[in-house]
């Protein structure tokens, strides 16, 4: 058996070390698959030691520690960038604490107990709510579900504001509830398109089930919100004027699409959908 010198696991662990700062090709590339060698079990394969990592890790997150990296002001810049809602970028559901009050929770996106070279990299961590990181991903892996590679990315990324990543929601298909007595509803939501990238974001955040129950905790607020509005514009006299009404009032939402998805796409499937009964339905609802 050929036993491979020092000096070549000195030359793979270094070369692993500068590969795992190229986040954004590790992440979105999945035929990368150099990435499995990025987990904790290769690496101490390698090294044949597990105090080796381990004492390295140690050493550089004492080094990000100290002022060269500051989380505090990191997350207060990274407040700053986002738009009025303050959304999270990963869900697009839940607000993030003002800076002046604190922080919230920093999420690896590549897990740093499995992944340990890469929670050194700055681009490796994000600001994100609570519920996305404690009750949902936890410490899924977005590299590997099983032995299978996948792709991952940021949902919503910040720069001037939130950019949907070409993300359409739509809740087409959907039974809207309570206009029949035996109708009890469903909401389905739907995304365009629905590729490698999205269904990794379904998995590790449970998205899909978290926006049906945002549209079923909502969807009457949304409504009231809405018909208030055309009352005082005097735009529910009818059916007709009312679908016309929505159309108009969505306009408030469209700029602001990454900030409210479900919302704007429950306007639209109702817009869509207008017919005499869930106008009146509405108008009850409003009262």
């Amino acid at each position: 058996m050929n036993v491979p010198k020092l000096g070549e696991i000195t030359d793979e662990f270094y070369d692993l070390v500068l590969y795992s700062q190229k986040l954004k090709i590790i992440l979105e590339d999945n035929s990368q698959t150099i990435a499995n060698k990025l987990h904790i079990d290769y690496l101490n394969s390698i090294l044949n030691d597990t105090v080796v990592l381990k004492k390295l890790m140690e050493s550089l997150w004492s080094n990000l520690k100290t002022n060269s990296w500051d989380i505090d002001l990191h997350y207060k810049k990274f407040y700053e960038k986002l738009p009025e809602s303050k959304m999270c970028p990963f869900c697009a559901l839940q607000n993030l604490i003002d800076s002046e009050l604190g922080r919230e929770d920093y999420d690896h996106l590549l897990f740093k107990a499995k992944y340990p070279l890469t929670s050194v990299c700055d681009n490796n961590i994000a600001p994100t709510c609570s519920e996305c990181n404690r009750r949902f991903k936890k410490v899924v892996d977005v590299l590997f579900n099983d032995t299978e590679r996948r792709k991952f990315r940021y949902p919503f990324v910040v720069k001037k504001s939130f950019e949907v990543q070409n993300l359409v929601i739509t809740l087409d298909g959907s039974a809207h509830p309570d206009l029949e007595l035996d109708n009890k509803g469903e909401w389905v939501i739907n995304f365009v398109p629905e590729d490698d990238f999205n269904k990794s974001w379904f998995l590790t955040y449970d998205i899909k089930i978290r926006y049906e129950s945002c549209v079923r905790n909502g969807y009457k607020k949304w409504i009231k919100e809405l018909i208030r509005a055309a009352r005082i514009n005097e735009n529910n006299i009818n059916t007709n004027s009312l679908k016309t009404y929505i159309n108009k009032y969505k306009e408030n939402y469209k700029d602001l699409y990454a900030e409210y998805p479900i919302k704007l796409a429950y306007y639209n499937y109702i817009e869509k959908n207008m017919t005499t009964v869930l106008h009146e339905y509405m108008e009850r609802i409003a009262i």
